[in-house]
């Protein structure tokens, strides 16, 4: 199925697009997987919700604790969030959920807290393992308040379960769109590079039969770079054939002459022509002449053969 190069590269190309898209989905899916859109929303409403409950409790000390406690029920309910107030010491006096949720041990950075310092959201685990945000705000003179809410649902399995239906449908369109693109992508690229090579195969194919075509320059720089060479070699081939024609042409033309030379005063001695002694001398004169002629050009023709054979 993959025995040519075209669809060794196309298939190679395929699984190296397949792969990315791979990678990519995986991304995305981690990345929604960390939620920090919704994240970042929790802190902010966290955030909103501890400065307007600040203000309510400022002036927490003159605030019976029945009343500060339904005071602190109703703000949980209009934010969405859970209250607690901590003394000094850091000791927990008032949850608004306390019995309905798991207790929080919080970290409290009350020196921080004493000495001004901003303090960012935290987040924390309660002890069913449960994560939670939360935000202290030191009450001047008096105690602390702590606003918290549930920390959005961090993790692989939780993403896909709560955004699976609205991730999966956008990945798989984006995979098939960018996938169609990228094969044909795959296809133009694999012809780019085998087409060239093809024209190379059949130009060989040629020159075993004695034709001799120059091959297009094209494809990419290597492949360039080899059709150059190429073509060189079949000019360099077919300018030595030419040269072996027109040598063998001219060996046969210069073998002519003596060999006729040496036929024909031979003739003449085979059937009496040459009847005269000086008549018979000069025919023998010029068949030794002419084949001592013969001898260097074929001592010649072993030194060239020597030459060439290295």
């Amino acid at each position: 199925m993959f025995n040519s190069l075209r669809s060794r590269l196309w298939f190679t190309y395929a699984l190296v697009i397949g792969v990315a898209l791979g990678i990519v989905g995986i991304v995305f899916v981690l990345y929604f997987a960390k939620n920090p859109v919704q994240s970042l929303q929790a802190r902010i409403r966290l955030q909103t919700a501890a400065e307007t409950i600040f203000k309510r409790v400022s002036n927490i000390e003159s605030i019976p604790l029945e009343q500060l406690q339904e005071s602190i029920a109703r703000a949980d309910q209009a934010f969405d969030v859970r209250v607690l107030i901590y003394n000094q010491k850091t000791q927990l006096i008032i949850d608004s959920r306390q019995g309905e949720v798991p207790p929080l041990n919080l970290h409290i950075p009350l020196l921080r807290l004493k000495e001004g310092q901003q303090v960012s959201v935290l987040s924390k685990k309660d002890e069913s393992g449960n994560g939670w945000l939360y935000l202290p705000k030191l009450i001047p003179n008096s105690m602390i308040l702590v606003v918290a809410t549930p920390q959005p649902a961090i993790g692989f399995w939780a993403a896909l379960r709560s955004r699976g239906n609205d991730i999966f449908p956008t990945l798989r369109r984006a995979g098939l769109i960018a996938l169609f693109f990228g094969l044909i992508l795959a296809f133009w690229i694999a012809h780019w590079v085998s087409s060239p090579l093809q024209k190379m195969i059949q130009a060989t194919k040629k020159i075993s039969i004695g034709e001799y075509t120059d091959i297009p320059i094209e494809g990419p720089r290597e492949v360039r770079s080899l059709a150059n060479s190429f073509n060189e070699m079949a000019k360099k081939v077919r300018d030595s054939q030419q040269a072996t024609r027109d040598f063998v042409a001219n060996v046969s033309h210069d073998l002519k002459t003596p060999l006729t030379s040496i036929q024909g005063f031979a003739q003449a001695l085979l059937d009496g022509t040459a009847g005269t002694p000086q008549a018979q001398k000069q025919a023998a004169s010029v068949i030794f002449d002419e084949a001592n002629h013969m001898h260097n050009m074929v001592l010649n023709l072993l030194d060239l053969a020597r030459f060439d054979s290295g």
